[in-house]
């Protein structure tokens, strides 16, 4: 997952590029960095809880309500970035939320892999 991140970081930088050719692959970046991202997360979900004895499907819900609130949130808040800032403002918004998004799978790796309740 921090791999993805770095790939969609190295995207959105290189959409302040004055090249055509080179925003295109800033833009091929980071929808292929975003897409490993969200990949990865919407199926560790169901997998963990799952592990947990917990209901995947709820889990799965929940992370999908949680990714649709949170893009609604920081969709408006780019609004103001755009307004405080230019496309700048945008793109400094998103690589801190790609860094975000890293140093919390970095984080939540750490938590000890889990064996079905079935073998505990």
């Amino acid at each position: 997952m921090p791999v993805g991140c770095l790939i969609a970081i190295a995207g959105v930088l290189l959409t302040v590029a004055p090249s055509l050719v080179v925003l295109i692959l800033g833009m091929a970046l980071l929808t292929a960095g975003f897409f490993a991202v969200h990949g990865l997360a919407s199926g560790w979900v169901p997998v963990r809880a799952h592990a947990e004895g917990v209901s995947s499907g709820q889990a799965a819900s929940l992370y999908l309500f949680t990714f649709y609130l949170a893009s609604s949130v920081f969709g408006s808040l780019a609004g103001s970035a755009w307004h405080a800032g230019g496309w700048l403002g945008v793109v400094l918004l998103a690589v801190l939320l790609f860094i975000l998004t890293a140093g919390l799978s970095l984080w939540l790796r750490r938590i000890p892999t889990l064996l079905p309740s079935s073998a505990r």
